[in-house]
């Protein structure tokens, strides 16, 4: 081997938003033929009222605001690509686009998140009730699956799954999983109508995503509902460290505590886009779980769950680093190297592009090259089912060589 296969499991494709260049006003028309007819009028009146609303922006934060962490920086790839001559940003959903700027990057496969789904944004009206956003979520998975399906064996979508009917939910998962869809994803965040994640009323969901091989996801965090947008940058900025610390992790005590992940043991989750604590997490949890003399605190705990924290996260937890830093890549072994993996984040404006060769090598430079493999390729194949040696090839043509990643880093990338 050559040159490494570079697996992504950060991407986001598709945003019903916003409307301030006329390739963003095609994704918001792309969409109608994946609604059924009933919900295609609310769907409309949306994406109308929408573009009403974010079109004064014309893509331009005021001084205070900067990148996408601001009400008026959802274009913001968009304009960092264009001022670079480059049309980068409609990869969001051109599927040619998106291929190009993946090979250009050295990227083989990716694993996509959606980037604003439907009814989401209160520019676009609402509140809406349940089932307007399960049927937004329903046209978002039919025509992520005919995108994934445009580059068989490099694009592994994850579903959009409403909770709030736990038989659609699972009907949903199913109907994912037989259209080629790859894992779940719930939300993040949790609606304040809705119980928590050890609640019993989702363990049919839980027990069809683990009978149909569908990792359940969480990126990022969904925040603690404060307006962030209200206190222009700096709230966007606190917004950028709990959705990234904390909130990215909250559920992972859910599961384990609740005992989830012990009354099913072959349910995966998986964690991306954060930069959370996670050798002090289990730390702690493991202090909570550990059988030892004279810890009787939370012996209720440890007899529905039997493992320590750490034997949970390392049987059925991944981890998608997100423009992986150096510690993060030293740190491999202590928080599980068959549990690490990588993502580029594109085409988000901290993401990799247009400079993932030199990421790479700032989290990677100088470390074994088995265990670079490991992390870039061997993980997400063996979770999301891609085919290396298919890959391979393709990796020959377009990857990072082995030999410019075994060289130590010449920079230390850290940038939003």
């Amino acid at each position: 081997m050559d040159r490494h296969i570079v697996i992504s499991v950060d991407g986001h494709a598709f945003a019903p938003a916003p409307a301030n260049s006329s390739s963003e006003t095609r994704q918001l028309i792309e969409l109608d033929p994946y609604f059924e007819q009933r919900h295609l009028p609310v769907w409309q009146a949306y994406r109308e009222a929408l573009s009403r609303a974010l079109a004064p922006l014309g893509g331009a934060p005021r001084d205070d605001e900067n990148g996408m962490f601001a009400p008026a920086g959802v274009g913001a790839f968009e304009r960092k690509a264009r001022a670079r001559g480059s049309d980068a940003g409609d990869g969001l959903f051109d599927s040619d686009i998106r291929l190009r700027e993946m090979e250009s990057q050295g990227i083989c496969a990716e694993v996509l998140f959606p980037n604003v789904l439907p009814f989401t944004m209160r520019e676009g009206g609402g509140p809406y009730p349940p089932e307007v956003h399960r049927a937004g979520a329903r046209a978002y998975n039919r025509w992520l699956a005919d995108f994934c399906a445009a580059t068989p064996n490099r694009r592994a979508g994850l579903a959009a799954i409403d909770v709030h009917d736990i038989e659609a939910a699972v009907a949903d998962v199913t109907w994912a999983a037989e259209a080629g869809l790859r894992g779940a994803l719930p939300p993040t965040g949790w609606w304040p109508d809705l119980a928590p994640y050890y609640d019993e009323r989702y363990e049919p969901l839980w027990a069809a995503c683990a009978e149909l091989g569908m990792p359940v996801h969480f990126h990022g965090g969904a925040g603690s509902g404060d307006d962030y947008a209200a206190y222009g940058a700096k709230g966007f900025a606190v917004y950028a460290v709990e959705t990234t610390s904390f909130y990215s992790t909250r559920a992972f005590p859910y599961f384990v505590l609740g005992g989830v992940l012990e009354r099913h043991p072959a349910l995966q989750l998986v964690f991306t886009e954060s930069t959370a604590p996670w050798l002090h997490l289990l730390q702690l949890m493991d202090r909570l779980t550990e059988k030892r003399s004279g810890n009787d605190l939370f012996s209720h705990v440890r007899r529905e769950v039997p493992l320590k924290a750490s034997e949970y996260f390392r049987r059925q937890v991944h981890i998608g680093a997100s423009m992986m830093n150096r510690q993060e890549a030293l740190d491999r072994h202590e928080l599980g190297l068959e549990n690490l993996m990588w993502g580029a984040d594109y085409p988000h404006v901290e993401g990799t592009w247009p400079r993932t060769t030199a990421w790479l090598r700032s989290a990677f430079g100088g470390l074994p090259s088995d265990e670079v493999h490991t992390i870039l390729a061997r993980n997400p194949a063996r979770l999301y089912g891609f085919d290396l040696d298919d890959l391979q090839p393709i990796a020959d043509r377009i990857g990072p060589s082995v030999r410019e990643l075994a060289e130590p880093p010449k920079e230390m990338l850290w940038e939003w």
